[in-house]
């Protein structure tokens, strides 16, 4: 059990830190970088409702 929670405390780092790339690359306007962090933020949520955790807003 410890070792999900500490598993789905990661993905949320992993998780914030893609959306602040996100954020990131929308400002400087490269929606190419920005879409593949998105697409790796989409699959990190769905990752954490796998392991049966809230996915991140």
């Amino acid at each position: 059990m410890r070792d999900r929670l500490t598993n789905a405390g990661q993905v949320r780092v992993q998780i914030a830190k893609h959306r602040e790339l996100i954020k990131h690359y929308d400002a400087a306007g490269k929606p190419e970088q920005s879409g593949q962090h998105f697409a790796e933020f989409c699959r990190l949520n769905r990752a954490l409702r796998d392991m049966g955790e809230r996915s991140a807003p």
